[in-house]
């Protein structure tokens, strides 16, 4: 029994340490910047088991936030903001960065 004991307070122990740290904060490709026309943004996490929340509409994002399954089509300016959740780890640091889709000709001079 004693065995037991000392097992439950070692593993509450790891618990508790493992959420003190945050999930790492989402990556994102291609880099926020201007683009000329529309393109997919990917996002990813080194976290295992993470789960991203992502928003496309300028508002902070949290675990009721839409969750990150596939490319993202940006067809027009947009703010994309993201952050991953996992097992045992507390939230991770926001991603935010813009994409400005400009047409071909304005980034070109000729528009």
């Amino acid at each position: 029994m004693r065995g037991l004991i000392c097992f439950v307070l070692i593993a509450g122990i790891v618990q508790a340490e493992t959420k003190n740290t945050s999930a790492a904060t989402p990556a994102i490709s291609p880099p926020p910047g201007i683009y000329g026309g529309t393109l997919y943004v990917t996002l990813t996490d080194s976290t295992p088991d993470a789960v991203i929340h992502f928003t496309i509409d300028g508002t902070a994002p949290n675990e009721s936030s839409p969750v990150y399954t596939e490319h993202i089509l940006i067809p027009s300016t947009t703010k994309i903001r993201a952050m991953a959740t996992a097992p045992g780890y507390s939230s991770s640091k926001e991603f935010a960065g813009n994409y400005d889709i400009e047409s071909l000709a304005k980034l070109l001079g000729g528009g």
